[in-house]
């Protein structure tokens, strides 16, 4: 089906809404996507995963209900079958391999713990977003659900699963069943055999803060910042590229995992927008976030104010944006709004689309200030703390727009990053050697994390670079802003950017254990 055709496009301040689609299509497509069983028994529950060990390998097996589906193993995006798949092989798994499916359908995600069978009498238990899902088999009675000994729900006849969608991180559930006057009690064993290591969640909200300093987030001029690491996973010792500390490249390194140089680099190495693609500076198409979660049927934005974003924008519209192979063609135009205004202007755009399109799960913010003020002032003055103080208060403004809603903050997380930093003398930042360019924040706030370090969490993962900043293809990995996109993308329960390499594996631990 070719791409939709763009909604108008408003130039000068301007803001794009493009993409749009409607409802009908994905009714009149999922008909041809009814629920189809692969075994004559019908064994495995709609909702569920079941796994089988022989030695080494691993079959999973589940119903394809019609979503896209994502396989996981051990935390870690494992792989994404094809369309109609409705079981998976892992030919070489680990003693202690657990498994989900990520089910994507009409831009929501559900988790289907993968379990040895759920036998007649017993049930399961999954972390989902900021509580629980709750699955057995109804094998006929009247059940019961209680949480940390307390009744909690008793479900409707014929049900097999139920979600306590806010529930405190240690609950522990039994499943209770009456049958003629007797009654059986079942513990609510841990589907997964493991906690989660990144929150699944409907929506992530990205925020890039221009050129801010790691040294600068102290509560006097940046308290919001200051609070929000209070109940996050963080650290102020990120790093930027290994080779280039500039705007542009930096930020198209977040949101395709990759390097600026070598064979996996975007190469957009230049920050001015030259009128061209990532593609055509790389020699090829290189894939970023904006496509994996529009091509699964969700929505996405860019709220930036620079110019030299309009790059970025045009790189992924529906003229050079790949054609979209997975599942529902959503077409090629992966960034769904596009608004290049002033930031304080673009809340507004922000906190208009989160309340109108419930379909947008991925949005990308970019603060400007302090890069500003650092380029005419330095990055030792006034002005500069004055911009790093405005940005604060803006990403409180941002913040407060989640937490103030229930249900948005039960399900949505958080990254605060910025794109380099800035020297003690001087109006630039070019100069990829010095730590004040290349060290920044990396902070993610969600349902389920709470304070923690996060090279103290990622031991044997990440390595904290103390003053330094390894070369890109060191084994030993700090933590580098480009991981932002393969993390966004695991907590909508999605796979990694196709050909990129930072955090590729997902497998940066953002709840401590």
């Amino acid at each position: 089906m070719p791409p939709v055709p763009q909604a108008g496009r408003q130039t000068g301040g301007f803001v794009t809404l493009r993409g749009l689609r409607i409802g009908l299509l994905a009714v009149v497509v999922g008909l041809a996507f009814l629920p189809s069983i692969r075994r004559a028994d019908a064994a495995v529950p709609v909702g569920t995963c079941q796994m089988q060990r022989s030695g080494a390998q691993v079959t999973l097996d589940w119903v394809d209900d019609g979503a896209t589906f994502v396989i996981r193993r051990n935390g870690t995006w494992l792989a994404t079958p094809g369309a109609g798949v409705n079981s998976f092989v892992d030919q070489n798994a680990p003693a202690d391999a657990h498994y989900e499916v990520k089910a994507w359908s009409g831009g929501t995600v559900a988790t289907w713990p993968c379990v040895s069978g759920i036998a007649a009498g017993e049930c399961s238990v999954s972390a989902a977003g900021a509580g629980f899902v709750i699955r057995w088999v109804d094998i006929g009675g009247t059940y019961v659900l209680r949480r940390n000994g307390s009744w909690l729900a008793s479900p409707a006849p014929g049900a097999t699963s139920y979600t306590d969608a806010n529930a405190p991180a240690n609950s522990t559930y039994q499943l209770v069943r009456w049958v003629g006057g007797q009654r059986t009690t079942a513990e609510c064993t841990q589907a997964n055999g493991a906690p989660g290591e990144v929150p699944q969640v409907q929506r992530v909200i990205h925020i890039s803060i221009d050129a801010l300093r790691s040294d600068h987030v102290t509560r006097q001029l940046a308290p919001n910042l200051v609070a929000l690491r209070s109940r996050s996973a963080s650290t102020m010792n990120a790093r930027t590229d290994a080779d280039v500390t500039k705007t542009l490249p930096n930020h198209t390194s977040q949101w395709t995992g990759r390097p600026v140089y070598g064979a996996a680099g975007h190469h957009i190495w230049f920050n001015v927008d030259d009128g061209t693609t990532v593609h055509v500076a790389a020699g090829h198409y290189v894939a970023s976030i904006f496509d994996v979660v529009h091509d699964h049927g969700a929505r996405t934005a860019l709220y930036v104010s620079k110019d030299k974003f309009d790059m970025l924008d045009r790189s992924w519209n529906g003229a050079n944006g790949a054609v979209d192979v997975t599942g529902v063609d959503n077409g090629r135009d992966k960034i769904d709004i596009y608004s290049r205004r002033d930031a304080e202007l673009n809340f507004n755009n922000l906190a208009d689309a989160l309340s109108n399109r419930p379909e947008l799960r991925f949005a990308a913010f970019h603060i400007p200030y302090p890069d500003t003020a650092g380029h005419e002032f330095g990055w030792s003055s006034g002005q500069y703390d004055e911009a790093v103080t405005r940005s604060d208060a803006l990403l409180g403004r941002i913040v407060n727009l989640i937490t103030s809603n229930p249900t948005w903050a039960s399900s949505t997380m958080i990254i605060v990053t910025a794109d380099h930093g800035g020297p003690n003398t001087g109006l630039l930042h070019d100069d990829q050697t010095l730590s004040s360019n290349y060290t920044v924040p990396f902070v993610v706030w969600g349902p389920g994390i709470t304070a923690a370090d996060l090279y103290a969490i990622n031991q044997g993962r990440r390595v904290n670079p103390g003053t330094g900043n390894p070369p890109t293809n060191t084994a030993q990995l700090p933590i580098r802003s480009h991981e932002v996109a393969n993390l966004a993308l695991e907590a909508l329960g999605l796979g990694p950017v196709p050909g990129s390499v930072a955090n590729a594996q997902q497998n940066l631990i953002v709840i401590a254990p």
